[in-house]
């Protein structure tokens, strides 16, 4: 029996003296040099710790905080080689990890007494973004027009696009309270914000031209000036402190304003501003566990992308975990995001409440593959609660709200998103949805979603393929769901209901089945706009309100209707007197001639074909070649190329687009190889061009030929002489992978080579 006692304590001994690795304690009153991590005698700071569990070898060590604040200017690195398998809390919640500065002597601002002043703890930064937290309470950056009013118009229009100005705004001095507001604007610290489709700028002022009405931009903005013109605010600026929890910071003067709430006074005031960029650093670590605490305070500065070299902004970030799972944590009040790793395996985040962060809660980029987000609530985020950018993950049981963007954004094949709750979602931002994304071989099932405002509840994008939604509930949502681009999808035994008429888009997608669902709308279904890209429309409709309860429900078919056949295409307009310099095919010489194009869009028998164009054509000629330009975006079919973990991406070899003419075929492929079935005609640099084109994510080929005018018996003229000549031609655009064609015209009249090329400079406006 001694043995047995003597054998367990000497097992007892190993376990907490290091033979598996040591428990080290840390405490706000620990002591770096005198302590040597044990519960009586603990350290100070978490990067003390790491530092002795290195001094243990390999063995793996765990980490215990004991209950206060522990603040941190540089965020402590934990890679492959650290023996640390768990950092905890002792007491969940208790625990609170800090990159934030406390802000000290307040006075009441001379020039406004209602306002509180302080100086800048730290220097400031003129492009990061930071975070006041006053009273444990994050407050609201000061901002004009506040969210809750109208944005400020500009003078640009569609028509200003073209001319690409995306360093000017001209606003109107007449839509402002008076019309010299912006007379003596911080250009220090004052920051416009200027949503552009999905962009939203935050462009700082390079000069303010008050007398005019003119602001010149330090920056570009993402797009041209106009581009869906949302009008713009001004934040970080004394006009925005409008309202008692307000705050905004001088970069000419170093100072931090403050409005106060109510009972906040000078002697009460407990505030702190961001510093760090990140709490803990990440790098492939395995198995790594962080339990139970409280994480806030971090700021984003210049280089603090995922892939910059100050690394991602987020309490914690990182690049390539395996096995990390951060788990009954809470992380707030920061400027980044809340979790941002790069190419995770298996990472899961469980259990934790994420709020009050001005971008993404939780951020898995650029791919990896595995793990989730599970049973968390996530909401008051800039961005989207969860950005996941990897295949095989999951988002379950989870709640995320009041987000400036997307609920969830997924780039994911094999993606589960089961029995969350989504709701008032794409607060700030423009083109999204309460789930955005491509999406691949996943499964949407008994989600609630609800109050999206104007976005889609579901929104499929740009080549999702194969995904199931079933069994999710939409309330308040007049567009439930929105299939961009995709292919066979499957929407079934959904509930939508909704007071206003609803929306189903299946917007250049193919194959769709859209059957057994109840939605209840005020008014009777008999058309959807979408329905050729849809295979079966086959649902039950309750007609009436909320308050009036729903009628009889009934089912409703909507019959796919055999589209009409195209009128043909007028002779394709080209433009003459194009030259090659050098004597080698560039996509320079290309730059100009393009202004008329013409799709593949038509099916074998001449229809209008459901779904994206397969490309677009032009074509120019000068005294010796006809040149042909296509461009395609296999986006349109598989999803973007740099999501390298939502799938096999690129198409195969052997996809590619063809070109017939009247005895011969040129096939060009996607790796730039060029058939044909001339054998007399050869291509190579100086006559072909095959090259990868990109543009808002749309990524694609662009593929240049010139063939010899000889070929069509139209040689030894001038310029001049062949305007008026034509060539009988089509073209097809095929995918193996969907099993899809497009055509120019289609072999509709028995005729392979329906189309024509008109030779001659066209004027397109007449046409």
């Amino acid at each position: 029996m001694k043995k047995n006692v003597a054998f367990i304590f000497a097992i007892s001994a190993m376990m907490n003296l290091g033979l598996w690795g040591a428990v080290i304690n840390v405490s706000p009153n620990g002591d770096n040099e005198k302590g040597n991590g044990s519960v009586d005698s603990p350290y100070a700071t978490l990067a003390k710790a790491i530092e002795a569990a290195e001094k243990n070898g390999e063995k793996s060590n765990e980490i215990v905080l004991s209950d206060g604040l522990y603040r941190f200017s540089e965020p402590v690195y934990i890679d492959a080689k650290t023996p640390v398998s768990c950092i905890r809390a002792a007491n969940p919640g208790k625990v609170i990890l800090s990159g934030a500065v406390e802000i000290k002597e307040w006075k009441v601002d001379p020039e406004n007494s209602k306002f509180f002043v302080a100086d800048f703890p730290f220097e400031i930064n003129a492009n990061a973004s930071y975070t006041l937290v006053i009273n444990g309470s994050g407050a609201k950056m000061a901002l004009y027009p506040a969210k809750e009013k109208d944005a400020l118009p500009y003078f640009a229009t569609a028509a200003d696009i073209p001319l690409d100005n995306r360093n000017v705004i001209r606003y109107d001095k007449k839509a402002l309270p008076s019309e010299d507001m912006f007379k003596d604007l911080d250009l220090a610290s004052a920051r416009l914000i200027v949503p552009q489709e999905w962009a939203k700028n935050r462009p700082y002022i390079a000069t303010n031209d008050w007398q005019n009405g003119v602001f010149y931009l330090k920056g570009r903005t993402n797009m041209p000036i106009g581009r869906f013109n949302q009008g713009y605010r001004v934040t970080n600026s004394i006009q925005g402190m409008t309202e008692p929890g307000t705050w905004m910071y001088e970069g000419s003067t170093a100072k931090i304003r403050y409005w106060p709430r109510k009972g906040e006074t000078i002697d009460n005031l407990n505030a702190s501003v961001s510093r760090a960029v990140r709490i803990i650093t990440v790098s492939k670590v395995k198995n790594l566990r962080i339990s139970g605490l409280v994480l806030e305070g971090c700021s984003v500065v210049p280089g603090c992308g995922a892939y910059g070299k100050k690394g991602p902004a987020a309490v914690i970030g990182g690049w390539k975990p395996e096995g990390l799972i951060v788990e009954n944590c809470e992380i707030r009040n920061t400027s980044g995001s809340g979790i941002l790793v790069t190419k995770p395996v298996d990472t899961e985040v469980r259990r934790c409440k994420i709020y009050s962060v001005g971008a993404h809660g939780v951020h898995y980029s650029d791919g990896g593959t595995g793990g989730g987000v599970y049973d968390c609530e996530i909401y008051n985020v800039g961005s989207s609660g969860a950005y996941l950018q990897l295949s095989h993950v999951s988002l379950m049981r989870s709640h995320i709200h009041h987000t400036g963007r997307s609920a969830a954004t997924l780039w994911t094949t094999g993606g589960q998103v089961i029995s969350n709750e989504f709701d008032h979602t794409m607060l700030s931002s423009r083109d999204g949805g309460a789930i955005y994304g491509a999406m691949n071989n996943s499964l949407f099932e008994g989600n609630y979603c609800h109050d999206c405002g104007d976005w889609p509840g579901l929104y499929n994008d740009e080549g999702g393929k194969e995904t199931v939604y079933r069994g999710n509930k939409f309330v308040n949502c007049w567009w439930p769901f929105h299939m961009h681009q995709t292919r066979d999808i499957v929407v079934t035994n959904n509930v939508m209901e909704c007071d206003k008429p609803m929306r189903f888009s299946f917007q250049g997608s193919a194959n769709a089945v859209f059957r057994d669902n109840v939605i209840r709308t005020p008014e009777e279904i008999k058309d959807d706009k979408y329905l050729p890209n849809c295979k079966v429309w086959e649902n039950y409709v309750e007609v009436g309100s909320t308050k009036a309860l729903w009628g009889e429900r009934r089912l409703v078919r909507l019959e796919k209707k055999v589209m009409p056949l195209k009128a043909p295409m007028a002779a394709f307009p080209t433009k003459g007197a194009l030259f090659l310099e050098g004597g080698k095919l560039t996509s320079s010489m290309f730059a100009t001639p393009w202004k008329a194009s013409r799709s593949t869009d038509r099916d074998e028998v001449g229809r209008e074909a459901p779904g994206t164009p397969g490309c677009f054509i032009s074509a120019g000629y000068d005294a010796e070649n006809l040149y042909l330009k296509a461009n395609y975006e296999y986006n349109k079919f598989v999803n973007y190329p740099g999501c390298t973990t939502i799938g096999s991406g690129d198409w195969g070899k052997w996809d590619g687009l063809k070109f017939r003419f009247k005895d011969f075929e040129i096939t060009v492929f996607i790796d730039g190889t060029v058939l044909s079935s001339d054998s007399s005609l050869k291509f190579d640099a100086t006559n072909s061009s095959v090259k990868k084109h990109g543009g808002c994510g749309a990524k694609g080929y662009t593929t240049y030929l010139a063939i010899p005018l000889k070929r069509f018996g139209l040689d030894g003229m001038t310029v001049e002489a062949l305007e008026g000549k034509t060539i009988n031609f089509d073209a097809v655009f095929y995918n193996a992978q969907y099993k899809e064609t497009r055509y120019y015209e289609g072999p509709s009249k028995g005729d392979n080579l329906a189309g024509v090329i008109r030779l001659g400079a066209v004027d397109l406006k007449k046409k």
